[in-house]
């Protein structure tokens, strides 16, 4: 079990019932891939994504941001802006924070479940045949630890 927290920037007033949301951590993602296949269409395609829906979105983070992330070359590619290098430092860093803060997150959230595991222990035990009623009741009622046995065995188990 881990606890996760990502990136995300969210555009819009805080009550705006559609914002516009981005995970940073595809972002960046994409910027590296186009970084390193130069193109736009390579980065969708080793992604497995739509070049048009990427396009669109890439429009959309910049027109947000108000700032181009990608200087587009038609024909020759793709090279990121000042902007972009600095958004992937800016992920990058914030995700270790945010993993460090994880994981002692998750620590406290282990201890506060072992307390509620102490008192979910069963506190007494029940020892009777099979019988369908009796370990219907115990089921329903709870805090029971059921033994089924023989009757000569059940009564030798509850005393030991």
């Amino acid at each position: 079990m881990r606890i996760q927290i990502r990136p995300t920037l969210v555009f819009g007033s805080k009550n705006a019932k559609d914002p516009a949301i981005v995970d940073l951590v595809w972002l960046t993602a994409l910027l590296k891939d186009i970084e390193h296949g130069k193109t736009l269409m390579s980065a969708c395609k080793k992604m497995g994504l739509s070049y048009r829906n990427v396009w669109q979105k890439l429009n959309d983070v910049e027109q947000a941001l108000g700032f181009k992330l990608i200087d587009r070359v038609r024909g020759h590619g793709s090279q990121l802006s000042e902007y972009a290098r600095y958004l992937i430092q800016f992920t990058e860093d914030f995700d270790q924070k945010t993993m460090r803060l994880g994981q002692s997150s998750l620590s406290h959230l282990e201890e506060g479940f072992s307390q509620f595991r102490v008192k979910d222990k069963k506190q007494l035990r029940f020892a009777s045949s099979s019988d369908p009623i009796i370990q219907k009741a115990v089921f329903e009622i709870g805090g029971f630890e059921l033994i089924t046995a023989g009757s000569g065995e059940a009564l030798e188990r509850l005393l030991n």
